[in-house]
């Protein structure tokens, strides 16, 4: 898995912005441990892949 922007995420997860928004604020204490902010605009590969697995969408590229 490699980084991402937020708006690269919610394309390829097949939801909104404002969706992926609700999502990112239930798992800020998540977000918080790895050293992440809501409000970036690109996020570490972790945190895609938690992401991934945790809405059991496919990562294919």
């Amino acid at each position: 898995m490699r980084a991402m922007s937020k708006s690269e995420m919610a394309a390829r997860m097949g939801v909104s912005a404002s969706t992926l928004r609700r999502w990112l604020k239930t798992d800020e204490e998540y977000l918080r441990s790895q050293g992440v902010k809501i409000r970036q605009k690109v996020f570490p590969p972790q945190v895609v892949n938690y992401f991934i697995q945790k809405y059991c969408i496919g990562n294919d590229p």
